[in-house]
């Protein structure tokens, strides 16, 4: 752990808690799916986490963090009730790093947080309970003319994917990005990341 030991206690309970805390984060705010969409979007994350503790990155500290963070699952619990300054928090934490590591940390674990917020919010499909049915019949026919021209052009598209996120999950998203001083779109990160990742 020779990157961690290089922050105090406090940065490192930041920085190893962060992951898990957006993710909740995320899970939180939109509640139209209500315990279903909850506890897909709780399993999801868990998932996720125990897969990045395995996984290979580019990025030391993220390896790190990761599992660290999963050594630390008993502290999960107390963790989730820790999400109302999480913005401030991602602040915080790319500031704290850039102070002691590369920038290639900083954007690794800023890329490790969007990933794990994207996943969250794309693993329940809220669209579907809050649109209107000619709603979700026009979204349906709009992947099907996407998946046919991406057939005729060799390409894949993943519109549909794009539905798992509800409008308040968006929104959240693109403030999470803000505050990690990400520019990008949120499914670029999320490709960019998986890219890195060895799960």
């Amino acid at each position: 752990m020779a990157f961690l030991e290089q922050f105090s206690d406090e940065e490192k309970k930041l920085l190893v808690s962060l992951p898990y805390r957006a993710g909740i984060w995320i899970s939180t705010v939109d509640r139209s799916g209500g315990a279903e969409s909850k506890k897909a979007e709780l399993e999801a994350l868990e998932k996720i986490m125990d897969e990045k503790a395995r996984g290979m990155f580019e990025s030391a500290l993220v390896h790190e963090v990761m599992a660290e963070a999963c050594t630390h699952k008993s502290d999960w619990p107390e963790w989730a009730q820790e999400t109302r300054s999480i913005t401030a928090d991602c602040e915080r934490a790319v500031a704290v790093i850039a102070q002691k590591l590369s920038a290639h940390d900083v954007e690794a674990y800023r890329s490790n947080l969007m990933h794990i917020s994207v996943s969250v919010a794309r693993a329940f499909r809220e669209f579907n309970i809050n649109a209107s049915f000619f709603a979700q019949l026009v979204a349906a026919a709009r992947i099907f003319l996407d998946k046919l021209v991406g057939k005729a052009v060799g390409q894949v598209y993943e519109s549909e994917s794009l539905l798992n996120i509800s409008f308040e999950e968006d929104v959240a998203l693109a403030g999470l990005s803000k505050a990690l001083g990400l520019s990008g779109n949120e499914e670029d990160v999320l490709e960019d990341n998986e890219g890195n990742t060895n799960e």
